[in-house]
């Protein structure tokens, strides 16, 4: 999740910043700083790391989730949206 927020970070900037898309008080209330936007960075090989634990661990439970052909996320065989 860091991962496609920190490859969006310059969209994300720009929008917070155009007061025709979001609201000053909005904007200040969302925005990161460059001490954030650093945390983010540095904490992306721990979110790596527990990614590949939750996959191994969701694996040899027969829970492991993908996305079938059409892009559906399924998990144990099933549509997500079927186990909530």
């Amino acid at each position: 999740m860091f991962e496609y927020l920190l490859e969006q970070r310059w969209a994300v900037a720009a929008i917070l910043s155009d007061r025709t898309v979001t609201k000053l008080a909005d904007a200040q209330m969302l925005e990161l700083t460059d001490e954030n936007w650093q945390t983010l960075e540095s904490m992306m090989p721990v979110q790596a790391s527990l990614k590949r634990a939750a996959t191994v661990v969701g694996g040899e439970r027969g829970l492991g989730g993908h996305q079938d052909d059409r892009g559906v996320s399924r998990w144990a065989g099933r549509p997500a949206n079927e186990l909530m």
